[in-house]
């Protein structure tokens, strides 16, 4: 049985790849985050001990966040500090409750 059959009316899949393997078909929104290129280098350095070269090959294999913002209904930027990205997104899921109490 669905998951909206079952009463849910938000279902969230965090995935990485969900644009790269073509998921968002399933999907009625996609949320991104993304960060500049430098900062993502800036904390791959720190979080995994890389290099600036291992950190740069990592994002290189990535979809662009170009592509990402493009196909999303919603986004985010998570530069700032932690609360500033957690008020974007409670401000997001408000308004996602207001489009779903319509429904």
């Amino acid at each position: 049985m669905a998951l909206y059959e079952q009463g849910h009316k938000v279902v969230v899949h965090d995935a990485a790849v969900l644009l790269e393997a073509a998921w968002d078909k399933a999907v009625d929104e996609v949320w991104v985050a993304f960060i500049s290129k430098d900062e993502a280098v800036r904390r791959i350095i720190a979080r995994d001990k890389a290099t600036e070269q291992q950190a740069l090959a990592r994002i290189e294999k990535q979809t662009s966040n170009e592509y990402k913002i493009q196909r999303a209904n919603v986004v985010f930027c998570s530069f700032w500090e932690v609360e500033v990205t957690r008020k974007q997104v409670e401000k997001a899921w408000s308004l996602l409750q207001e489009r779903i109490a319509t429904l």
